[in-house]
């Protein structure tokens, strides 16, 4: 293996792309309408790696980094991937997809769990709001994954695995060879909800139940806690499953992916191996100038999936 491969990396489907990170580098590649693949370097603020040796405080960083990073690279995948909107209206800031996504995560974690719990006879309170946010969580990717786009993100993710396994173990990266993986790895974030759902079924039994306004307040407050805590636990638990490939963990890790991960093409696998050398070589990736222009990459005579 060399030094290139010793960096850890990791990444996140996007619209008809991936990005992949490799410490403090980044870059999202986008199949286009006409068959090109278009990349762009991803900027990282540098907020986890300021407060990585502080517990708790690392997790919160690295989750406010990932979804900022993240939404930024979706944001950007909308724009190249997607024709023009018909009406002419501009995109909603980042900022407003943030505030978006975090209260529908927060929706289905919390208020909506705990408003059906309130419906349940005295005594059964804790477990039904347990059962209620796995069931609330679960139908909301069934029931997304029937949307075209959503199946296409889905194989992008699994896109991403396959080529991050394939370089962590240091294999060629070709469709023959990286279609040997698996579409599922054990630090994929959606490993981290189920992690979520388990710190909170541990503390929100110690939360006031009634009345309504002070259940609610009370788990809405717990929410960053719960984030750090779940964090802690999720990272103790990758590097026991990384000790022991294959074991008990590693299977807990892996099994909420099979929700949200399908098999790729070989288009698509092209894509997520270009933004891993991308994130790996950014001196294949020119910066944006001032314009804030990407840069197109034209590879071979693929066409749209």
């Amino acid at each position: 293996m060399d030094a290139g491969q010793a960096v850890r990396v990791g990444g996140q489907a996007v619209l008809e792309g991936v990005m992949m990170r490799a410490g403090d580098r980044a870059c999202v590649a986008v199949r286009r309408p006409d068959g090109t693949i278009e990349t762009r370097p991803v900027p990282i603020p540098g907020w986890a790696s300021e407060t990585a040796r502080i517990p708790l405080v690392r997790g919160l960083a690295a989750l406010a980094e990932a979804m900022t990073v993240g939404v930024g690279a979706l944001r950007w995948s909308e724009e190249r991937a997607l024709p023009p909107r018909s009406d002419g209206r501009k995109p909603a800031p980042v900022w407003v997809l943030l505030l978006i996504a975090l209260s529908a995560v927060v929706a289905m974690v919390v208020v909506i769990p705990s408003a059906l719990a309130g419906l349940a006879p005295h005594g059964w309170f804790a477990p039904v709001e347990t059962v209620s946010r796995v069931v609330v969580v679960g139908s909301y990717v069934r029931l997304a994954a029937r949307r075209r786009e959503v199946r296409r993100v889905f194989e992008y993710h699994g896109a991403e695995h396959l080529v991050v396994a394939a370089h962590e173990a240091g294999h060629e990266l070709t469709p023959e060879v990286v279609r040997q993986g698996s579409i599922r790895h054990p630090r994929c974030g959606t490993s981290f909800i189920l992690v979520i759902a388990a710190v909170a079924a541990a503390v929100h039994p110690l939360l006031p139940v009634d009345p309504w306004g002070d259940r609610l307040l009370s788990r809405l407050v717990v929410v960053p806690l719960v984030a750090m805590v779940a964090y802690e636990v999720l990272t103790g638990l990758g590097a026991l499953a990384a000790r022991r490939p294959g074991g008990l963990v590693e299977r807990m890790l892996l099994w909420p992916q099979r929700f949200t991960t399908r098999w790729p093409d070989d288009d698509q696998l092209e894509v997520a191996v270009v933004a891993l050398r991308g994130a790996l070589e950014p001196s294949t990736v020119p910066a944006p100038d001032a314009t804030n222009a990407p840069t197109t990459v034209v590879i071979g005579a693929s066409t749209p999936s």
